[in-house]
């Protein structure tokens, strides 16, 4: 998956680093406003704001798909029906279980979620032939079994279409379909005030062929916290082989999405831009040093400069790894 997790921060903000892992495990972090900060704990309360980002994975390879001749029916199911084998063996309802038990675990104040992917099987007429396959609707299950108090603040919905994934032979016509929708969600832990909620879609996106367009979004959840406000931004932006999609999408992230926002602001999700690569690297955008650049500052960085680079990205596209 090309990916690079990282959350980045702004203005007067302080942090604390609190667990790490693969792409299949959260990166989190915490953040503290200086003006919180007594000599008396007990007295103010815990000044911090633990923070995750999570890409939860899809669950299979989807850039052959990306790649594919369009014109090219058979070329289109070849791809698909293997990514759609891939997202099938992907255990869904275990991993969705796994993120809950993390939740649990570490209690983030606010979680960003990417890839939460929705699949619905079709036939060749368009009708469901069995329960979609909701990664959300499995998180919020486990939630809700596990005991854990969480709820959605807000879903940005993202790419929508339908892939054929099987055609038949004597006709020429597709006899199976995936629809699946992308989205980035938003958790908060039950005890936090949310001050308000902002979402939308970015307006830069790629049309790849009638009725399959890449879309991202973004979610800015208000936080109240000792005191002041803090922005918590989850995104995911477009990969590193459309590199001018993303950069336009940056330059709506940095205009109207976050400028003149009072207090701290968090950005956090899957920002597709290696930090540690240069110009020419595949997994390299302009990306990471814009954002640097702007303002905000690494939390890695900040807080654990000599424990490694942190990344989380990248794994086998069917798990098979350990």
């Amino acid at each position: 998956m090309s990916k690079i997790e990282r959350t980045i921060t702004r203005a007067v903000a302080a942090a604390l680093v609190l667990g790490v892992g693969g792409c299949e495990t959260p990166t989190t972090a915490g953040i503290q406003d200086p003006l919180a900060v007594s000599e008396d704990a007990a007295v103010v309360g815990d000044p911090w704001l633990p923070l995750a980002t999570w890409n939860v994975y899809l669950g299979g390879d989807i850039a052959p798909v990306l790649a594919a001749d369009f014109s090219d029916p058979v070329a289109v199911v070849t791809a698909s029906a293997q990514a759609w084998a891939q997202v099938q063996g992907s255990n869904m309802p275990e991993r969705a279980a796994e993120v809950v038990r993390r939740l649990a675990s570490e209690m983030p104040a606010v979680v960003g979620l990417q890839e939460v992917f929705q699949f619905v099987e079709l036939d060749g007429s368009f009708q469901p032939i069995a329960p979609p396959l909701d990664m959300l609707g499995l998180i919020q299950s486990e939630i809700v079994a596990q005991g854990v108090p969480y709820q959605v603040a807000a879903v940005q919905a993202g790419t929508s279409a339908a892939l054929p994934v099987s055609i038949d032979l004597s006709t020429f016509q597709v006899d199976r379909w995936v629809a699946f929708t992308d989205r980035v969600a938003t958790l908060v832990r039950d005890d936090v005030d949310v001050d308000g909620v902002h979402q939308g879609p970015y307006q830069a996106s790629l049309e790849l062929a009638p009725g399959f367009e890449l879309r991202r979004g973004w979610i800015r959840t208000d936080i109240s916290h000792k005191g002041g406000i803090v922005h918590v931004i989850n995104t995911h932006l477009e990969g590193q082989a459309l590199a001018p999609v993303q950069s336009a999408q940056v330059d709506e992230l940095l205009g109207a999405i976050t400028a003149g926002l009072p207090g701290t602001v968090v950005l956090m999700g899957d920002l597709n831009s290696d930090a540690a690569a240069g110009p020419g690297a595949p997994s390299w955008t302009p990306t990471y040093g814009r954002l640097v650049d702007a303002g905000f500052f690494d939390l890695w960085n900040e807080a654990r400069p000599r424990t490694g680079d942190g990344f989380t990205c990248c794994h086998d596209p069917g798990l098979g790894n350990p």
